[in-house]
């Protein structure tokens, strides 16, 4: 999970690097505010992008298989 955040606050700041110039200026401004809400985050030890990516479908926990996890152990 923590690698898939840092992948997607990778991917925004390097996308307002590039719509920077390219769009607006006003685009910079946003890499100030991405640095201090992950200046924020460590120091609280919390991340909201963390919460978000949770409820993502490929990251929630499927329904636990009684069945397989008891065979599972049985085969050991």
């Amino acid at each position: 999970m923590e690698r898939q955040a840092r992948f997607v606050v990778g991917a925004v700041v390097l996308l307002v690097l590039v719509l920077g110039p390219l769009v607006h200026p006003a685009y910079e401004l946003l890499s100030p505010g991405i640095a201090g809400r992950l200046s924020l985050s460590a120091l609280t030890k919390t991340c909201g992008m963390v919460l978000v990516l949770g409820n993502l479908p490929r990251n929630r926990p499927g329904a636990p298989d009684l069945g397989a996890a008891l065979a599972a152990l049985r085969s050991r």
